[in-house]
């Protein structure tokens, strides 16, 4: 068996790289963790609660459109990059999933418009949100990425079974980093 000086983790026995780690990470967590930031710009047009008031209205609008888009387009991807790893089953309800993201494709030209605003300096074009489109798009985004958890989580995409059962293992553990640690 050849000795290798690299982490073991990342290399395998047979001098292959390990790519999987780096995978999960670049296709489905990172991808998720971006989902859950759209989602908060979405909601009010900033990721950071000091930018929210700092921000100015166009710009949080135009940013909210744009957190629905790329939600929409984050978990497609998420969606066809996981699909590998599931059971049979959830294979295929992820498939309806990715068929309720094509459905609700068309609608994403529907959450804003533009409009030609005129004051006494002159006249400018404006986007604003379609308040009960966008509602409707948002809501289903959030439904169809809850809906799309469970299937991963399974297939330990999210947590492994081992980090759920291993409770009280996980509690004891803190317990004891905090009385050592005063």
């Amino acid at each position: 068996m050849a000795k290798h000086s690299i982490d073991r983790e990342t290399y395998s026995d047979s001098g292959n790289w390990n790519i999987a780690q780096q995978y999960a990470y670049n296709m489905i967590l990172k991808p998720l963790m971006l989902i859950n930031e759209y989602k908060t710009i979405a909601t009010f047009g900033t990721s950071d609660l000091i930018n929210e008031f700092e921000v100015p209205e166009e710009v949080k609008t135009v940013a909210k459109i744009s957190a629905i888009k790329r939600m929409h387009n984050t978990m497609e991807d998420v969606v066809s990059g996981c699909k590998f790893a599931l059971k049979k089953d959830d294979v295929e309800f992820m498939e309806k999933i990715g068929v309720a993201l094509k459905q609700i494709e068309p609608d994403l030209v529907t959450i804003s418009k533009s409009v030609q605003k005129t004051n006494a300096t002159g006249s400018s074009q404006h986007i604003v949100i379609i308040e009960l489109n966008f509602n409707k798009v948002f809501n289903m985004l959030k439904r169809l990425h809850e809906a799309m958890l469970h299937p991963m989580n399974r297939a330990e995409l999210i947590f492994r079974a081992s980090d759920r059962s291993d409770f009280s293992t996980w509690k004891a553990d803190i317990k004891r980093s905090v009385v050592e640690q005063g």
